[in-house]
This record gives C-alpha cells, structure tokens and sequence, in this order.
C-alpha cells in the first residue's frame, strides 16, 4: 500500500486526505492542533501529534516509509507563532 504523510493535515481533512483515501493511499496526518482538534482528523488515518517547527522529529516521522510528498499550508504567518 501507497504510503502519504500529510503535513498540517487538519486542515486538509475534507479534501485531500479524503483523496488520498479513496484511493487505497495509507495517510498519515502530522498536526500540532494549535488551531483545531483530533476529532477533525479521518479515522481511517494514523495521526502523529508534531510541530513542523520540530524538525528533527518531523524528518524522522517521514523516514517511517512515506514515498510521497508532503503537504503544508501554513495557517499563521512563520513570525507569529
């Protein structure tokens, strides 16, 4: 099975992990929740509570076998956090 982690992934919930999904992908969402809750999260995802700010622990969350591209929208200016 396609492995994909997906950075900030609350955000994405309705669109594109459901995507991926559909599609027989294994998510994974990597989230700090500072602007939201676990319960936003598909079930059928693994989630992985991380800062991208963490990067040490970031890069070995995506050395557990993803083989496709991360994702991340920034919800707050990188000044502000």
């Amino acid at each position: 099975m396609k492995k994909i982690l997906i950075v900030a992934g609350r955000i994405y919930r309705s669109h594109v992990a459901r995507a991926f999904l559909d599609k027989q992908y294994e998510v994974t969402v990597f989230d700090n929740l500072s602007s939201g809750c676990r319960e936003n999260i598909f079930p059928e995802s693994q989630f992985i509570q991380g800062d991208i700010l963490e990067y040490g622990f970031l890069l070995e969350t995506m050395k557990k076998g993803m083989k496709a591209s991360c994702i991340w929208r920034p919800s707050r200016p990188p000044g502000n956090r």
